[in-house]
């Protein structure tokens, strides 16, 4: 890798695995990484990648921090010039909507749309109330409209008119947002300085509520991501990565156990149904194994292994040189006064 500080992750409809760094994009063939920045590129001015989003017949959209949008196609990169009123903006992240329409936030200076078919940027109406705050992440929900995480909290856009979500919603105001996904049940989860929300709707008045769910750390929550079997993933600022599991708990990995840094920036699930994690000091890629280990780190009392017996009611019993352990629901319980 180019930089140990992974921001965004995506992959081009060829294949290639696309990650977003301080010193520019790393194509990823499966193999080895192929660099473009501003000393490959003459395009882009700084190396700095903040968000990257794949197009269609293999096209990639990047933004830098100084430098703005870029357009990769048919092998060559292409810097967008943005309208007079958006010169010098900083842009800070990139989604593409289901008609194909590229939203790009900024850092403090509102929102822009790109339409490739057309070749037109346009500001969202009312472009006004998006305000000077930093746009973190986009998220289109199921019925077309879009959820804005940003620095100053949590923004709803639906048929030109913006919601902002705060106190009387459950958050906290000025809170920073981060991330928002709804998963396949239909919860939609956000993520920001402030820990993990689960929203509720209040029925009859529909009015839009978030809860608190307590994943045991006080830490921000910076990228929420759903894999292929319903999983829901939890990237932390400093607690490392969390599964959610169907009974509420959650699974959590970290750098003590094989995470490059419990700082996790982006989370992206790849065609072959590997989880990509990036960091702030580099990449996991997690897979699904037909082995896994259980050590003394999993509650064994020692990894000398003596004998092992399965009971009717689904555990495992471990009799190790140290006692006697039960492995049951992918936890092991140290059996104590054992006849």
């Amino acid at each position: 890798l180019p930089h140990n500080t992974v921001h965004s992750i995506t992959q081009s409809t060829d294949g290639y695995l696309w990650f977003a760094t301080w010193n520019g994009l790393a194509r990823f063939n499966g193999r080895n990484f192929t660099l473009f920045n501003a000393i490959t590129e003459p395009s882009f001015q700084t190396s700095g990648v903040r968000s990257v989003v794949a197009g269609v017949n293999g096209e990639v959209w990047a933004v830098t921090t100084r430098s703005g949008l870029h357009h990769y196609s048919n092998r060559q990169w292409q810097t967008l010039v943005l309208p007079a009123d958006a010169t010098g903006m900083k842009l800070a992240t990139l989604k593409f909507d289901q008609n194909g329409l590229l939203w790009i936030g900024s850092q403090g200076q509102g929102v822009l749309t790109y339409d490739p078919q057309s070749k037109q940027f346009a500001r969202p109406k009312p472009a006004s109330e998006f305000g000077d705050t930093w746009i973190q992440c986009f998220y289109e929900d199921t019925d077309g409209s879009m959820w804005i995480a940003g620095a100053r909290g949590l923004l709803h856009f639906q048929n030109g008119k913006l919601q902002a979500l705060g106190s009387a919603h459950g958050l906290i105001d000025g809170a920073s947002i981060f991330s928002v996904q709804r998963d396949s049940r239909g919860v939609l989860w956000v993520g920001g300085e402030t820990g993990l929300y689960r929203m509720r709707v209040n029925a009859p008045s529909g009015t839009r509520m978030f809860e608190v769910v307590n994943i045991g750390l006080k830490t921000a929550v910076q990228t929420i991501s759903e894999d292929k079997n319903g999983n829901v993933w939890v990237g932390t600022q400093s607690g490392g990565l969390l599964r959610l599991r169907d009974d509420g708990h959650f699974d959590r990995l970290m750098a003590a156990r094989g995470l490059a840094n419990n700082r996790v920036m982006a989370l992206h699930e790849d065609r072959e149904a590997s989880l990509w994690v990036g960091t702030n000091a580099g990449l996991t890629r997690l897979s699904d194994s037909p082995f896994f280990r259980i050590s003394r780190r999993d509650g064994l009392s020692d990894e000398f292994i003596r004998s092992i017996f399965p009971v009717k009611n689904g555990s495992v019993w471990i009799g190790t040189s140290r006692g006697l352990g039960e492995f049951l629901d992918g936890r092991v319980k140290r059996v104590r006064n054992a006849p």
